[in-house]
């Protein structure tokens, strides 16, 4: 008996597929987001305050709903008024993504 696959693997029968979405950066990171999932603050904590100059917090759309700069190790930021879902928080340096990382509002 042979069963023809196609290039993922599946017969015409039944296929089931993973797929994610993993952080990106592209520098070297010496940050932290947390708590992950949240329901009101979020913190970023970094060693070097100039590591970060701002922070977007995005929707898997790309609609941004927050938009914070960072002026110290620490930066609180209140997402109680955003819908329960998946952000994407977006770490700039000078102008640039230097990171992404997934946030789950509950």
């Amino acid at each position: 008996m042979v069963i023809k696959t196609d290039s993922l693997g599946c017969d015409s029968a039944s296929c089931a597929a993973t797929v994610g979405i993993k952080d990106y950066s592209i520098a070297e990171q010496n940050f932290n987001l947390f708590p992950n999932p949240s329901n009101g603050m979020i913190c970023v904590e970094t060693e070097d305050p100039n590591q970060i100059d701002l922070i977007t917090l995005t929707t898997i759309t790309g609609v941004e709903r927050i938009r914070e700069a960072v002026l110290e190790k620490k930066k609180y930021i209140n997402i109680s008024d955003l819908a329960a879902g998946i952000y994407f928080v977006n770490f700039y340096r000078n102008n640039k993504i230097i990171a992404i990382k997934k946030l789950v509002k509950e």
